[in-house]
């Protein structure tokens, strides 16, 4: 599943949007935390920032009030659930 496919069955409440809110009660606000997150590391290249992931991960951990490790929780839980996210957090070679 992509997250916008995910997002938009919060959203609209349908298909397993109850057992998904069930197993993960913030769901919702992480897809918007890690679009966030993805829009400053773009943000961020385009500024040839050193280091861009690392200021987009502490600007939003700033942002929603969240540590590094809730904000590392949260990436796993949506790698574990999204391909797309999974996809992009592997490392290039």
């Amino acid at each position: 599943m992509t997250r916008s496919k995910l997002k938009r069955m919060l959203e609209k409440k349908c298909g397993d949007y109850q057992k998904m809110y069930r197993q993960y009660p913030t769901l919702h606000r992480d897809l918007v935390l890690w679009d966030d997150y993805l829009q400053l590391v773009e943000t961020n290249r385009e500024k040839k920032i050193h280091a861009p992931k690392d200021r987009a991960r502490i600007d939003v951990c700033e942002t929603y009030g969240i540590t590094a490790k809730t904000f590392y929780v949260i990436r796993g839980r949506l790698e574990y659930l999204c391909e797309d996210v999974r996809q992009s957090s592997r490392p290039m070679h």
